[in-house]
């Protein structure tokens, strides 16, 4: 006698519609040995990993048991010992057929090929060469205008959005209209129950092996995971980690690149208008504030830890913390430990509100008023002037302040444009 199984088996080679009666047999089952067929959500499950049994606290209650249902429940625990990769579903996808190549004009065609114009795929139901200026439209055509389009010696049959004539694997899709509850697009639950020993166990895997012969470079799409956030409205994220642990640290890591061969650009690349390119603690949300060492951490033996490029419209680090050194420069630096070699106006600025050094060193201090305080004071070479000579007579060009010397005497400018000088002895 056939299995409620085989049954559900041939059930899935015909065509089916409408709704079947609800099917109970498993809600009182965690993950039953079974395939399970209704059309219209209507096999009643209840999977162990978010399966509700019962009131809050009290025992299994059957009354809660009808907790999910789905058109397709396909249910299964391991059955042998290493002997092979058990899988509750599988689906396998050749794709061999669908190849597009890129349009041009004065191009030569064979009869079958594919091509892209704009945002629709073509197909050449005669081959030949496209003109000079006869590429067919490139959006859909409009109802009742006719799919074919001639095209030079070359005949054109629109087949489809160029959006869409890619071939998928496995293909999801859920729609929220109004009415509607909470969704998810795919949900995917892994535990690892008391006495299981960890090994190896990921939640989802993604494989992209390229061995085309071809590196997939700036243009070419070849991305392992693809998040594309559309529409007129503002969405959360496109990618949300996060925790519901309070006791215990869920992970060492919370995202993690690994491997040395992994990216040759950017091991992160980040590409958007956004208001910060990276934030921490931006919403100060479920007290993750605290970073016992650093926020950021390099390690590394590259050229420069932090590199900075581009036209910045007010500076390349701005640091409005209240921790106690805004940049502390520590360990063994084989040239400087703050090297500024740019173009700008002014090297380095200093117009806090310094409750009581602006600069203070070894043997030396800077008041906030601009005080400069110091074991002892060295004024090498002779003038800042352009000639790079003492000042020639008393009315040479100066500002206040400035000074030069030689070995018979010693020059201050009093005033703007006046020098005084006094002479040098031996004693």
């Amino acid at each position: 006698m056939p299995s409620p199984a085989l049954n559900a088996l041939k059930a899935l080679s015909g065509d089916f519609s409408g709704r079947a009666a609800l099917n109970r047999n498993w809600v009182n089952t965690f993950n039953p040995d079974t395939v399970a067929v209704g059309p219209g959500g209507t096999v009643s499950f209840c999977p162990k990993g978010s399966c509700i049994r019962g009131a809050n606290g009290g025992p299994d209650d059957p009354a809660y048991f009808d907790h999910q249902r789905a058109s397709l429940l396909v249910s299964a625990t391991t059955g042998i010992d290493g002997q092979a990769q058990e899988q509750a579903l599988a689906v396998t996808f050749t794709n061999n057929k669908g190849e597009v190549r890129p349009y041009a004009p004065n191009k030569t065609f064979s009869l079958g090929d594919n091509t892209r114009v704009g945002d629709v795929t073509y197909r050449a139901i005669q081959g030949g060469t496209t003109g000079a200026n006869s590429a067919p439209p490139g959006i859909r055509p409009p109802v009742g205008a006719s799919f074919v389009k001639t095209d030079g010696s070359v005949k054109w049959l629109w087949i489809n959005d160029y959006a869409i004539h890619a071939k998928a694997g496995a293909y999801f899709e859920v729609i929220n209209e109004p009415g509607g509850g909470q969704s998810w697009g795919q949900a995917t639950n892994v535990t690892l129950s008391p006495g299981f020993k960890p090994t190896f166990n990921v939640a989802t895997e993604l494989n992209f092996f390229n061995a085309s012969g071809t590196d997939c470079e700036f243009g070419i799409n070849c991305i392992g995971l693809s998040i594309a956030m559309q529409g007129p409205n503002v969405t959360t994220a496109g990618l949300s980690l996060g925790s519901s642990n309070t006791d215990t640290v869920a992970s060492i890591w919370g995202a993690r690149i690994l491997g040395r061969y992994t990216a040759r650009e950017a091991a992160l690349a980040i590409d958007a208008s956004s208001k910060y390119g990276i934030a921490a603690n931006q919403f100060n949300l479920d007290g993750g504030t605290t970073y016992s060492q650093s926020f950021l951490y390099d390690n590394s033996t590259a050229m420069k830890g932090i590199e900075i490029a581009g036209t910045k419209s007010s500076a390349g680090i701005e640091d409005r913390s209240t921790a106690p050194a805004g940049v502390r420069v520590s360990g063994s630096k084989s040239f400087a430990g703050i090297y500024e070699h740019s173009a700008t106006p002014v090297g380095l600025r200093l117009d806090g509100a310094y409750g009581l050094y602006m600069i203070q060193g070894n043997g030396f201090t800077v008041s906030p008023a601009g005080s400069v305080v110091a074991n002892a004071l060295t004024v090498t070479g002779l003038t800042v002037e352009a000639s790079g000579f003492v000042p020639p007579t008393s009315t040479s060009p100066c500002t206040t302040g400035q000074k030069a010397w030689d070995t018979s005497f010693e020059y201050r400018c009093v005033a703007p444009n006046t020098w005084k000088r006094a002479a040098l002895s031996s004693w």
